[in-house]
């Protein structure tokens, strides 16, 4: 028998605060695999901006590796360990990493003092339990970001989002 192809469909929104903004998002895929990082750099400047860039940077350089390991936790405490002190004080970094295993099907994220993913299913959010998360990105040199998971259905819609940035996905699978 042959097997339906799995689709997905994503829209984005920016609404910087300012001419430029220091938000941003990151969005690959592989296979059935999508992987998503949402950025904020503290502020609505030039200087965020610039910020946001280079965190985005050491995001984009690792989302093969995100891809084929499936581990926004560990993508998190690299991130981390990797902007210990090296930070402006007072410009401190947030990111939400997820991942989308549509084989799975699921969701895997981690969150560095941002807010997490809203699920929506038949138009009603999901609960999603107890949020596990961590600090700011360069606060703590062993800052270590939990992962949570939640199973994906057919028709689910995922939204990431950020104080300027709505990334969302709706998840069509096959239905067996």
């Amino acid at each position: 028998a042959l097997q339906p192809e799995l689709q997905t469909q994503a829209a984005m929104m920016v609404i910087p605060a300012q001419i430029v903004g220091g938000d941003c998002v990151c969005l690959a895929s592989s296979g059935s695999t999508i992987a998503l990082a949402m950025i904020d750099s503290t502020g609505h400047s030039l200087e965020s901006s610039i910020d946001a860039n280079h965190y985005r940077d050491l995001v984009v350089d690792k989302l093969p590796q995100l891809l084929a390991e499936k581990h926004p936790g560990k993508l998190l405490t690299n991130i981390n360990r990797k902007l210990y002190g090296g930070l402006v004080e007072g410009r401190y970094p947030t990111m939400f990493i997820a991942v989308i295993d549509l084989e799975v099907p699921e969701l895997v994220w981690a969150v560095a003092a941002a807010p997490g993913p809203i699920v929506f299913r038949r138009g009603k959010a999901v609960d999603l339990g107890e949020r596990k998360g961590g600090p700011h990105l360069g606060f703590q040199t062993e800052s270590v970001y939990p992962e949570n998971r939640i199973p994906l259905l057919v028709g689910d819609t995922v939204v990431g989002h950020s104080d300027a940035l709505t990334w969302e996905d709706v998840v069509a699978l096959p239905i067996e």
